[in-house]
C-alpha cells in the first residue's frame, strides 16, 4: 500500500499532508523491544505481588525502563504511521507530526518566511533520519536557523511542495 501526499489548498491556508515512509528495520527494532517491555512490566508486577522486599529497586528500575520504552514507542509508531501535517496560513507555518504520541506542532509565524526551498538531507547522520528524529529535504529560514521537514519523501517531491509552499507564502504577503 503507497501512501499519497495529500494537498489541499484553499483561499485561507494551504494544507499538506506527507506520509511516512517507515523503516523496516527500525519497526521490527522497535517492536521488539516493545515485546520485551511488557514481558519485564509482567515480570515487575509478578516480583511486586511475590515479594514485595525490593519494592523501591523495582520500580526505579521500572519507572526509567518506562521513559525509555515511551520514546522507542514513539520511534514505532511514527515508523508504522506518522504522517507531517503542514499547514500555512496568513498568520502561521505549522508542521504536526500525526500518527505518534510525545508530539508538539511546531509554530512558525507566517511573515517570518522568506521562501521553501529542496535540500539533499546530507546534513544529518544516518541514525538520526532512520529513527525519524530529525531531517528533511524541505528547507526553510526562520529567525536566522534552517528548520527542515519532509523526511521520506522523494526529491522531485520536495521540489514541487517547496515551490508551492513559496508561491502560497509570497501570495500572502501580497495580499497582507
Amino acid at each position: 500500500m503507497k501512501k499519497e501526499i495529500t494537498i489541499n489548498d484553499n483561499l485561507e491556508n494551504l494544507t499538506i499532508l506527507l506520509p511516512r515512509k517507515g523503516n523496516t528495520f527500525i519497526i521490527i527494532l522497535t517492536g521488539i523491544w516493545s515485546i520485551a517491555f511488557v514481558v519485564f512490566l509482567i515480570t515487575i508486577i509478578y516480583g511486586q505481588i511475590s515479594d514485595n522486599r525490593f519494592l523501591i529497586e523495582l520500580n526505579l528500575f521500572f519507572l526509567f525502563f518506562l521513559i525509555v520504552w515511551l520514546f522507542v514507542l514513539k520511534a514505532f509508531l511514527w515508523n508504522i504511521r506518522g504522517i507531517e501535517k503542514v499547514t500555512l496560513d496568513k498568520d502561521n507555518f505549522k508542521i504536526e507530526k500525526l500518527g505518534t504520541i510525545l508530539s508538539m506542532p511546531y509554530k512558525y509565524e507566517s511573515n517570518l518566511i522568506d521562501k521553501f526551498e529542496s535540500t539533499s538531507d546530507e546534513k544529518w547522520a544516518d541514525w538520526i533520519k532512520m529513527y525519524g528524529f530529525s531531517g528533511g529535504k524541505i528547507i526553510f529560514n526562520y529567525m536566522e536557523n534552517s528548520k527542515y521537514f519532509g523526511q521520506t519523501i522523494s526529491k522531485s517531491q520536495a521540489e514541487e511542495i517547496a515551490e508551492l509552499l513559496t508561491a502560497k507564502i509570497n501570495a500572502i504577503k501580497r495580499v497582507t
